[in-house]
């Protein structure tokens, strides 16, 4: 009951957020599979052709994209921020090569957990993301796990960087929860990332405006992109760049 209640919230809040002026849009992807392969999970995968197509067209609109450190200017300015959850391989082979030719700044948010396991980057691949100017690596959990259900202190475990830090030498400043919906976080888990991280992102989908970068920094929202929406999703981002 919990689930569906917490469902019907978070679908009349991202309503609403399509209504919302101003802000930076910051777009969400996974795994970025390769033309011929079949997505184990469609709502998170686009082609790599679909991904190219995307940036391209995105470019030639002349949208603007900024690192998810300057997210207070592009909040004004409307520009756009990438990331990537859990930085499948996919991802690495298909859509990093992309946005380091054509210098599009990006973000990855790795999880402890999938860390060179099948189907995902390993620590060689990781500390190399590292060394980009154009990558900000952030942390997505040591585990993996939702947070509801966890108690505070089990919580808190989950957002302590360890294995990643080591790898990249450095403390990660932004933070993705996993599955991230309201129903699988929650306002008082997230608020456990409040101190810890400067911006904290959900799967809300919405645009992330000024007023929340001041007021909720901990849950900011952010839009899945995958197969079914990009097209949609990209007319919109040229619209609203003109």
């Amino acid at each position: 009951m919990k689930r569906y209640f917490w469902s019907l919230i978070q679908k009349i809040t991202e309503l609403f957020g399509r209504f919302q002026s101003g802000g930076a849009y910051v777009l969400m992807f996974h795994n970025v599979c390769g033309d011929n392969e079949i997505p184990g999970d469609k709502s998170i995968s686009v082609t790599a052709s679909a991904f190219e197509s995307f940036i391209n067209a995105l470019i030639a609109g002349d949208v603007r994209f900024a690192l998810v450190s300057r997210l207070s200017d592009a909040a004004s300015s409307g520009a756009v921020v990438i990331t990537f959850d859990d930085m499948f391989l996919s991802a690495y082979e298909n859509a990093v090569p992309l946005l380091e030719e054509k210098k599009i700044p990006y973000c990855v948010f790795i999880s402890d957990r999938f860390i060179g396991a099948d189907g995902y980057v390993s620590p060689e691949q990781i500390h190399k993301l590292s060394q980009s100017a154009l990558c900000t690596v952030g942390f997505h959990s040591a585990g993996h796990k939702m947070l509801r259900g966890l108690s505070d202190d089990e919580a808190k475990n989950e957002l302590v960087r360890t294995r990643l830090s080591g790898i990249t030498g450095k403390s990660a400043e932004y933070f993705a929860f996993p599955y991230g919906s309201l129903y699988a976080c929650g306002e008082k888990k997230a608020r456990l990332a409040k101190g810890l991280y400067k911006y904290s992102f959900s799967t809300v989908s919405a645009r992330c405006s000024a007023k929340l970068l001041k007021k909720r920094p901990y849950y900011l929202p952010r839009i899945n992109v995958c197969g079914d929406n990009c097209s949609s999703i990209q007319k919109r981002l040229i619209k609203q760049s003109r």
